[in-house]
């Protein structure tokens, strides 16, 4: 059964709505399907060389007007089966600054590359504030390479140098880790 307080987060692998409050509607809301569908749209544009800064910033207007029409637990509800939702869910986890919030958003982000790939684009899509820098600063020499990896991704695309924990991050024995470290070298053109 669904669950809330810190407790949650430990069990969200294994029941992605252990953190969604038991009394939440769990269809899914329109605003969900499209700031879930404008999100994978705005990523792969933005690796596409004929999509211009006008269109992207059409997209964003569109994805931070739908953004604000959402609930954590709803976006949370449909990150298991909907690309683009978990974005969603820990881009509102993120600027809430909630601790519980953004423990389930890992738990998610954890199972696959994909997941990470929209939890990393929340991190860079909100505005990196005293809470959240406070946050990735704790990270970046945290135990757990998920962890230190997200705190890496965010300072670097905010183009914030983490400085030694990049330095060590390239040298990881965990892969993700090095590889996310080696792409914020190139982002924030550290030649160390």
């Amino acid at each position: 059964g669904r669950r809330s307080g810190s407790s949650c987060a430990t069990t969200v692998a294994r029941d992605p709505l252990a953190c969604v409050p038991a009394d939440t509607d769990l269809a899914m809301t329109p605003h969900v399907h499209e700031a879930a569908r404008l999100w994978v749209t705005r990523d792969d544009a933005t690796d596409s060389p004929v999509v211009g800064l006008s269109e992207l910033g059409a997209l964003d207007g569109a994805l931070e007007e739908n953004l604000g029409a959402v609930t954590w637990a709803e976006a949370m509800a449909e990150a298991p089966a909907t690309e683009g939702a978990l974005f969603v869910a820990a881009a509102l986890a993120f600027r809430a600054a909630d601790p519980d919030r953004i423990a389930a958003v890992l738990q998610q982000a954890a199972l696959s590359d994909r997941r990470f790939r929209e939890v990393e684009s929340a991190a860079g899509w909100i505005d990196l504030t005293p809470p959240l820098f406070a946050l990735l600063d704790r990270w970046k020499t945290d135990r757990d390479a998920l962890r230190r990896r997200l705190a890496i991704a965010g300072f670097a695309v905010h183009r914030i140098d983490p400085g030694e924990a990049l330095t060590a991050a390239v040298c990881d024995p965990d892969l993700p880790l090095r590889t996310r470290a080696a792409r914020a070298v190139w982002q924030l053109g550290r030649r160390d």
